[in-house]
């Protein structure tokens, strides 16, 4: 069985031979312990890659994040990063005043400048099964063209305002999922987020103003024989009812949700989980015996040679090797091997 094979197998709830497994390693690792990541990829290749690509930019977009200063995205957002190293904050959104939508219009002109030759050319020389991150974030790019809160307001009260700038965003995200269908990918990526500060959308607003659009976008894709992945910021659990409806072939979930043993039983037959195993599950305080138990309960749970499950390890600052390896080889114990409850180790 080809990587490609394994996930499009797991992605379709099939038989695997074993689980398909990922590895995302943070660049700044790759100058520190490159002969590492080199090892372990050598001794568990992943199955999945991300095809490198970057938006082009227009003609609203100036400056970068990491330049420092006040500067431009290319919808017209303006942001301002107070010290170095600090994370981006929103200071002028375009459209905060609604008066100013009837001239708006979208960046059309990033996707008319994409090119995919380089893309199409990862897709040709890999037996892997390739995904493409897009530029597809509705709810996120809500809240930067009006403002966040001004957005979650609108939202929480209907306002026709939030509608009508819903189907602005959508008329550039369709044309984005257009672009991908046309390329040689195998899966695309849409990234978004479910709340604002610590509140979390209700689901029956999530339904009402984003459920159609994640349908349009699952229709475009699966005529151009793709499949959907998604990965949002947030409790997915109220909303997961509505994405396996809607299409939705994978759902990203951090190994450590509330209720994931609930979830993962409640849905895996029905949508496929993409499992991330982050730095609080592999960094340096775990110990090893705490990652194979991390391991095993999901294994007990999800049955995992039935398909249904993608699983992700992710290589951070603070990332152990010894742990990241103990992660990718307890996929491959036996099941036999999983009824016998192992005493606690002090290996470290």
């Amino acid at each position: 069985m080809t990587s490609r094979e394994r996930v499009i197998f797991a992605l379709s709830r099939l038989p695997v031979d074993r689980v398909p497994r990922d590895l995302w390693v943070d660049p700044a690792i790759h100058a520190t312990v490159g002969e590492e990541v080199t090892e372990l990829q050598s001794r568990y290749p992943p199955d999945l890659e991300c095809v490198p690509f970057e938006y082009p930019r227009n003609e609203k977009g100036r400056g970068r994040a990491q330049q420092g200063g006040r500067y431009s995205d290319d919808w017209g957002c303006v942001w301002e990063v107070q010290t170095p190293g600090s994370p981006p904050r929103l200071v002028q959104s375009p459209l905060a005043d609604s008066s100013h939508l009837a001239k708006y219009r979208p960046p059309f002109e990033l996707l008319k400048r994409c090119s995919l030759h380089s893309v199409n050319h990862v897709c040709a020389e890999s037996s892997r099964f390739v995904l493409a991150v897009s530029a597809t974030e509705p709810f996120r790019r809500l809240c930067y063209l009006r403002g966040r809160q001004t957005a979650w307001n609108d939202l929480h009260r209907g306002s026709k305002t939030v509608r009508k700038i819903l189907e602005v965003i959508h008329q550039f995200n369709c044309r984005d999922m257009e672009m991908w269908g046309a390329s040689d990918v195998d899966g695309v990526v849409i990234r978004d987020i479910l709340g604002h500060e610590n509140a979390t959308i209700a689901p029956e607003v999530w339904a009402d103003y984003f459920l159609r659009l994640y349908r349009e976008y699952c229709e475009i894709l699966h005529k151009a024989d793709k499949f959907v992945f998604v990965v949002f910021e947030g409790n997915i659990a109220p909303i997961l009812p509505e994405l396996r409806k809607v299409g939705v072939d994978a759902v990203a979930l951090d190994c450590r949700s509330a209720d994931l043993e609930g979830l993962i039983r409640q849905y895996s037959k029905e949508v496929c989980f993409w499992l991330h195993f982050g730095a609080g599950a592999l960094g340096s305080t775990q110990q090893l015996s705490e990652v194979r138990d991390l391991v095993r309960k999901v294994r007990l749970t999800s049955d995992p040679s039935r398909g249904g499950l993608l699983v992700r390890g992710t290589w951070l600052a603070g990332t152990r090797f010894q742990n990241l390896a103990t992660f990718f080889e307890y996929w491959l114990e036996p099941e036999s091997a999983l009824a016998v409850e192992r005493p606690a180790s002090s290996s470290s």
